[in-house]
């Protein structure tokens, strides 16, 4: 009787550490799903997810220069303004003769005018030539590497100089590659190159490029001849 219940206490006991085993093997599980994780880690996990949402934003957002393909140029400042070539049968009133190495030039309001068959025309001026005074549209431009301002109207630059009486006049002068103007006249030429659009008045190239400063946003910069 003594070892029946000594086999019976035996097999309660290899029950109940059995079960017991069994039981905790599932916490087990769930603490190895269930690891620590290392913070340090995680944080350098998400900084540099943030760093390359930042980062794919920013390329985004760049601004990308507008290409203007074959865009009427003529600003409103020159609407009206006499195309180069054109024949007037008059010059304007108050029009003053502006004589310069052997030839007699008409200028009114920034435009040069000289005698021509049924008329006068309109034509660029020469470098050198000098006036006293400039329309009040007229534009002065800073342009780097050069000491002195330009002033710009009609697509002539000048420079201010003083004559031998002391007076101010303005002196027609070689467009500086870099200035950036505001518009071309009437009279102008398209010219692609590479792909690109490029406007030529009076031998003098211009490229669109974007310019705040300006009411439209878009300003015309002097550039080499990209033809060459």
């Amino acid at each position: 009787m003594k070892q029946l219940m000594n086999r019976i206490g035996k097999g309660l006991l290899l029950t109940v550490l059995m079960t017991g085993m069994f039981c905790a093997l599932p916490g087990e599980a769930d603490a190895q799903r269930k690891k620590p994780v290392n913070k340090a880690a995680k944080k350098r996990a998400v900084k540099n997810a943030v760093r390359h949402n930042t980062t794919n934003r920013a390329v985004a957002k760049r601004r990308v220069r507008k290409r203007y393909v074959k865009r009427h140029v003529v600003h409103r400042t020159y609407r009206g303004f006499p195309r180069r070539g054109a024949i007037v049968r008059t010059t304007p009133g108050g029009a003053v003769v502006v004589n310069f190495k052997r030839q007699r030039y008409h200028y009114h309001g920034g435009v040069f005018y000289v005698a021509a068959t049924g008329g006068f025309k309109v034509v660029r001026p020469v470098l050198g030539i000098r006036v006293r005074v400039l329309p009040t549209a007229r534009r002065r431009i800073v342009v780097a590497g050069h000491s002195r301002p330009y002033y710009y109207y009609g697509g002539v630059f000048y420079t201010q100089e003083t004559n031998d009486a002391g007076e101010e006049e303005y002196e027609v002068a070689k467009a500086p590659e870099g200035a950036v103007v505001d518009g071309l006249p009437e009279g102008y030429e398209t010219v692609a190159v590479a792909g690109e659009d490029y406007y030529e008045l009076d031998d003098v190239y211009y490229r669109p490029v974007e310019a705040e400063e300006f009411d439209e946003g878009v300003g015309y910069e002097v550039v080499a001849n990209p033809v060459k």
